[in-house]
This record gives C-alpha cells, sequence and structure tokens, in this order.
C-alpha cells in the first residue's frame, strides 16, 4: 500500500491502541483533519480519507452505516506497512509515467491542493510528479526509466 491508496477510503478500527497507531501513521504520513491539525483523537472508531487526504471520522455507533458507504476499505495492518515520506528539503528522484526517466529533485512536500490534480502527490522545487522515491538508495535509478 502506498499513500496514494489512502485516497477515498475508510476504516474501522476495534481499539483504541489501534486507532492511536493509525493516526499516528496516517499524521506522519502527510494526512491532517477535515478541519486542519493533527493531533490524536481516540474518540472514534470509523474514519474516512477524503481525496485530498484529509481525515474526518464518522459519528456513529453501528457498522451498518460504515458498511453501506461505497469506499475502499482498508485495514490497520496496511496502514502501518506505508513507508513514510522522505522529509521537505531532502534530494529525491522524480518522474510522472514508468516510461520517463527518473530526475534529480528536492521534495516540498505532499499535493493537499483541491484545485490540482489528485494525481500529483509530490511536491518538489518548481513541479509536482505523480512518481517520488528518496534519492539515497535509488543512485543507480537517475537518468534511467527502470522501475523503483
Amino acid at each position: 500500500m502506498t499513500i496514494e491508496d489512502l485516497k477515498n477510503t475508510k476504516i474501522y478500527l476495534k481499539t483504541e491502541d489501534e486507532v492511536k497507531q493509525f493516526q499516528e501513521k496516517v499524521f506522519k504520513l502527510g494526512v491532517e483533519w477535515q478541519e486542519g491539525g493533527n493531533s490524536v483523537d481516540s474518540s472514534y472508531n470509523f474514519y474516512h480519507i477524503s481525496q485530498q487526504l484529509k481525515l474526518s471520522c464518522y459519528y456513529t455507533t453501528t457498522s451498518l452505516h460504515f458498511i453501506d458507504i461505497r469506499r475502499k476499505q482498508i485495514f490497520i495492518e496496511d496502514v502501518l506497512s506505508i513507508k513514510e515520506s522522505v522529509p521537505v528539503g531532502a534530494p529525491v528522484l522524480v518522474r510522472d509515467e514508468d516510461n520517463q526517466i527518473w530526475k534529480h529533485n528536492i521534495f516540498g512536500g505532499l499535493n493537499k491542493d483541491p484545485n490540482l490534480s489528485s494525481k500529483y502527490l509530490y511536491i518538489c522545487t518548481g513541479s509536482v510528479y505523480t512518481q517520488c522515491v528518496p534519492y539515497e538508495g535509488n543512485e543507480h535509478l537517475l537518468g534511467t526509466s527502470n522501475p523503483a
């Protein structure tokens, strides 16, 4: 699973510990509350992540409403397995399509602007991209179209 796979998803978390682990992980990945901010709140068990990587909770005590919502369901194990993004200012390799050549750039953050196409998830110096990997450990990809 990747950060991109979190968009338009729903998750049910059984325990307060799962809620805390989930929120801490998605906040590290760049997701934030619909209203802004990223403080952990373990009051609810049903959550949704929007196309813009905004987290909201369902104010329901039954699973019936959650089941009826037409979003891809994800699970805590999948979320916890996502590799965290490189820090802002770190060197990265970027491209948009699998057949394009990897170029060097500087990571600027995740795209949360609803006016930009949601496929362009990674903001770097001068542009936005659909694919981004850390430069460190992937130096051999620079100038190639090899898969990451």
